[in-house]
């Protein structure tokens, strides 16, 4: 009896920290991409100031949870955004906007991707 309710406990905290862990990733996923949103609403504004501003954020806010992420999420995916971040700045400070809006497209997808793809679902499960 003791071992069944041993098991349970941990499977109780075990689905705990998944659906905690999803929620995380959810919301700091929705902060970014609301950053990432922002410059590019202003890059087709021509609002380049704005833009930097908006990038710094960005760049903060990344900086804030990557350290979190790493110990949930696949590494691959952690560096095809920071490659991401890397390219949108130079973009940025150049300024071309063709390839900027290019790039924040692309760190959404990868974000929306990382979001997905570490959901609490059956789909992941199996």
């Amino acid at each position: 009896m003791k071992a069944a309710a041993l098991i349970f406990g941990i499977l109780i905290a075990l689905f705990t920290l998944s659906f905690f862990t999803s929620w995380y990733i959810n919301h700091s996923t929705a902060s970014i991409t609301q950053q990432l949103q922002d410059m590019d609403n202003s890059i087709r504004e021509g609002k380049w100031i704005e833009v930097h501003q908006s990038m710094s954020v960005a760049e903060e806010e990344w900086e804030r949870i990557r350290g979190r992420w790493a110990m949930i999420i696949d590494h691959r995916d952690m560096e095809n955004i920071n490659l991401g971040f890397s390219r949108l700045k130079e973009y940025i400070d150049e300024p071309d906007p063709t390839q900027a809006l290019a790039e924040i497209s692309m760190l959404k997808l990868l974000f929306e991707y990382t979001s997905e793809n570490q959901a609490f679902s059956l789909k992941n499960i199996l």
